[in-house]
């Protein structure tokens, strides 16, 4: 029970500090959609959008952009199933009549605070995952570091998007290896997890298919291999006859009726640029997670079981496949994005190799210390994120990722000032300190068991 209640404090905790203290509220058309496909399910019954032109077709990046036309109608060029998912919730909210189709803003906002609530599941899982290897109070700072030190902030604690679910998914793959035994019914949930992340967001195939090669590995779980594609195929041919409804194929998408063509990015050009880019790197704004790599890349060596394990391997592989499928992404950089955006998927991985292997840690004051200092950087870096994405978003044009003028920051210190970004900077860390120790202490008070401070094993 109080493993449970600290779990809970921690996604109540960080859910709640992710609406109080949000990096954008400037809203990007890619995102768009989920909020009105669940719309559009609640009140109509189906996946088409041409109500809604009038009202977005002057937005940011315009209609072409968001959506598709064809001969059945409007469609959204993005996967639907997280607006299917979050039809439920926006349904509860549909039975107010005085709540008019017009006010798309309202929706758009009530899409933000379901985003919230799976963030806040997301980051009670990843907790629950971390601490099985590492005390708790390291397993809620690794938490902390995974959400507000990295894109997450950014990108999934502002807007439904796919990647909210994906992620929410892919963790709790992540828990469910680590905590569960292999029964019969496991594998299943794994797979149908597994192809729900994929479906979701085509762009984490990788990270999405770790069970597999668990299952593949190891002899004992092998006659389970069918099962786990029983499972995954349930939501792909989901994602497959709504392709065929819309576009007339199981294999287009609206995004793009030759997917492959937009893999034109240099390879050497996106392998550096997703992990040191000055705009877009993933180590360049969250420094901490140097660690995870190490320690993952450690393991592929190391034979003894204990250390090296299967699952830390295929952790690795994921990363690796990731990095390098995205590194030819045309938009590697991720567009109109503060930080990392592209490699979101992979930060649960990296987060539990850090826990996997926190015995080195133990043994090694300045190892810790410096995991807290480049945590402490790394939210620092998103924490300017608050202060500066708003106010230059509607003006940005552009982004290069090895090209520093074009970030949200240089680009917020040519229209203002160093100083204004200093001065904003502090006041928002003021308040974003400020709120997160006052829900720290209310949560711990309310919810969390002073025994529960041990370690889990």
């Amino acid at each position: 029970m109080n493993n449970l209640r600290s779990t809970i404090a921690v996604g109540l905790g960080i859910g709640l500090l992710l609406g109080f203290v949000n990096i954008r509220s400037f809203i990007v058309s890619d995102t768009l959609t989920n909020s009105l496909i669940s719309l559009s399910l609640v009140r109509d019954g189906n996946f088409e959008l041409s109500e809604f032109e009038p009202i977005l077709r002057d937005r940011p990046a315009g209609q072409d952009f968001w959506a598709l036309r064809t001969q059945k109608g409007l469609f959204t060029k993005y996967p639907v199933l997280t607006g299917i998912i979050a039809a439920p919730f926006f349904a509860v909210f549909s039975w107010f009549d005085f709540l008019a189709k017009d006010k798309i803003d309202f929706w758009l906002k009530l899409g933000r605070i379901y985003s919230l609530v799976l963030c806040g599941i997301f980051s009670g899982i990843l907790f629950a995952t971390t601490r099985k290897f590492v005390p708790v109070r390291w397993a809620v700072v690794l938490t902390f570091f995974s959400v507000f030190g990295t894109g997450i902030w950014f990108y999934t604690g502002s807007q439904l998007s796919n990647q909210t679910l994906s992620l929410l998914c892919i963790t709790t793959i992540l828990w469910m290896l680590v905590k569960m035994p292999a029964n019969r019914f496991c594998p299943f949930v794994l797979g149908l997890l597994a192809g729900i992340s994929l479906s979701a967001r085509p762009a984490a195939l990788f990270p999405s298919l770790v069970p597999f090669g668990i299952y593949l590995h190891e002899k004992a779980l092998r006659k389970l291999f069918f099962t786990l594609i029983a499972g995954f195929s349930l939501p792909c041919f989901a994602a497959a006859a709504y392709n065929y409804a819309a576009f007339g194929s199981p294999f287009i998408t609206g995004y793009s009726f030759v997917p492959w063509d937009h893999f034109s990015a240099s390879i050497l050009e996106g392998l550096p640029g997703l992990l040191i880019s000055p705009t877009s790197g993933l180590l360049f704004y969250s420094p901490f997670l140097v660690f995870g790599i190490c320690f993952g890349l450690r393991s592929l060596f190391y034979q003894n079981r204990a250390n090296g394990s299967v699952l830390s391997k295929w952790l690795v592989f994921s990363f690796l496949g990731h990095w390098i499928l995205l590194s030819r992404w045309h938009a590697w950089h991720g567009g109109l994005a503060y930080g990392s955006r592209m490699m979101l998927e992979t930060i649960p991985a990296l987060t539990l190799l850090i826990a996997q292997n926190w015995h080195h840690l133990e043994k090694s004051a300045a190892l810790k210390r410096l995991l807290l200092v480049t945590g402490i950087a790394s939210v620092l870096m998103y924490l300017l994120g608050t202060v500066t994405f708003d106010a230059v978003a509607e003006s940005w044009t552009d982004k290069n990722g090895w090209c520093l003028q074009k970030d949200f920051i240089m680009l917020y210190v040519k229209e203002r000032s160093w100083k204004t970004l200093i001065v904003e900077t502090i006041r928002k860390g003021a308040t974003f300190a400020a709120i997160a120790w006052g829900l720290y202490f209310i949560l711990k008070r309310c919810l969390c068991h002073p025994k529960s401070q041990g370690v889990a094993r």
